[in-house]
């Protein structure tokens, strides 16, 4: 092969993921001058110096999806007197490599810092166990130090493994991102999204069956109709049933909040409930909300509205107290069509299109309501309605 035909291979071939070849051996062309962040080892046989040995080092380092760092392979030694063979000042190059006993000393500091946040939890593969440390979680502080201290021991995981070093600490650092997926997931009531995590952890959760544990100890569920049913089969502790309870109605509020006024006086009354002192008081009342919450979901199916139309048939009551409901279905259901007419993504930016949506709301009133309001009366309501479609279709609630 000559030397264009070597170059294609290096700076093409080599290049592409999955595909051959998967090792270059490079003499001396290659190293410098040469980007190639797919490389994920380097094999250093050879002496290298100042900018060479610092090209070889970045290039390693490249960042690449999948890849967390890059890893040298020091057959000669070079690295035994890093700063020397690089010939810089020594702030210079501070952190451009480290050895691997640092990174497992890291590694082992990290992890005992976080299992000391959870000090008084047992650390096992329970529901017990989850639950209490998500417990401790909810204090921000150690929130704050958890997703830190995550951050940096995937990383060091993702660079260490699959060195033996790991195998003494397999079951601590599963339970840590079992806790990290446990307590994501009675928060934010959705299956594990585990495209935060490198290939190596990703593999080791698939491993130890971390999701189907977790679907187990901690199922998802949405407030309906049989909620509190599954959730008193779910046999949970008072403590236990109290967060589950209070997770998924903020959850629920906080994902209808933006959709229909009635959620904020629901929200309101999720925080008086939540500042009394008696827990067992808090979990009969909890458990009323959910019923109610769930109650509200149904009647908006039986009146055969959307989201949006129902959010509007909730404003239009407080706003026109005095309707029937039949009216005010009708007139929502308007609305929401006029509404679609008008308003795309972004709407609110142009000014132009925003007196087009103002215009359509008072069309809409003036329409629906000449014959038995007077125009003062019209304008206003056209106003109020359009501070809810300001707020609402803004937020990209419908």
């Amino acid at each position: 092969m000559d030397k264009e035909d070597q170059i294609k291979v290096a700076r093409i071939d080599f290049q592409k993921e999955g595909q051959t070849p998967k090792i270059l051996i490079v003499t001396d062309m290659l190293l410098t001058g040469f980007d190639a962040p797919i490389e994920q080892v380097m094999y250093l046989d050879k002496p290298l110096r100042d900018h060479k040995l610092l090209q070889a080092i970045a290039r390693t380092n490249r960042p690449y999806p999948g890849k967390e760092a890059g890893i040298i392979v020091d057959y000669v030694g070079i690295f035994d007197n890093l700063v020397k063979a690089l010939n810089f000042q020594q702030e210079d190059v501070a952190g451009v490599a480290y050895s691997y006993d640092v990174l497992k000393s890291e590694f082992r500091k990290t992890i005992d810092a976080m299992l000391g946040i959870f000090e008084s939890v047992e650390k096992e593969d329970s529901r017990r166990s989850l639950f209490g440390a998500i417990a401790v979680l909810e204090n921000e502080d150690n929130m704050a130090q958890f997703k830190k201290g995550l951050s940096k021991l995937k990383a060091l995981y993702e660079t260490i493994a699959p060195d033996p070093f790991l195998f003494q600490y397999l079951d601590r650092y599963t339970w840590l991102i079992e806790v990290n997926e446990a307590f994501n997931k009675l928060h934010r009531r959705h299956a594990p999204d585990l495209s935060q995590y490198e290939e190596k952890t990703k593999q080791l959760i698939r491993d130890k069956l971390l999701i189907s544990g977790l679907e187990r100890s901690i199922p998802a569920f949405s407030i309906d109709k049989d909620y509190l049913k599954k959730i008193e089969g779910m046999n949970l502790s008072e403590d236990e049933k109290l967060m589950e309870l209070r997770t998924a109605i903020e959850s629920h509020i906080r994902i209808n909040l933006e959709m229909n006024p009635i959620y904020e006086t629901l929200s309101q009354r999720l925080e008086r409930i939540l500042k009394s002192k008696e827990r067992s008081r808090i979990v009969e009342e909890l458990k009323d909300l959910a019923t109610e919450i769930s109650a509200i979901e149904e009647r908006s199916a039986r009146l055969g509205l959307s989201k949006e139309e129902y959010a509007y048939l909730n404003a239009l009551k407080e706003l026109m107290s005095g309707r029937s409901e039949s009216e005010l279905i009708g007139f929502a259901k308007e609305l929401a069509g006029q509404l679609d007419r008008v308003c795309w993504p972004g709407w609110q930016r142009k000014t132009s299109t925003t007196t087009d949506v103002e215009k359509a709301v008072f069309d809409a009133c003036y329409n629906r309501f000449h014959g038995a309001m007077d125009m003062r009366s019209i304008d206003l309501l056209s106003r109020e309605l359009m501070k809810f479609v300001m707020r609402y279709r803004t937020s990209g609630g419908f």
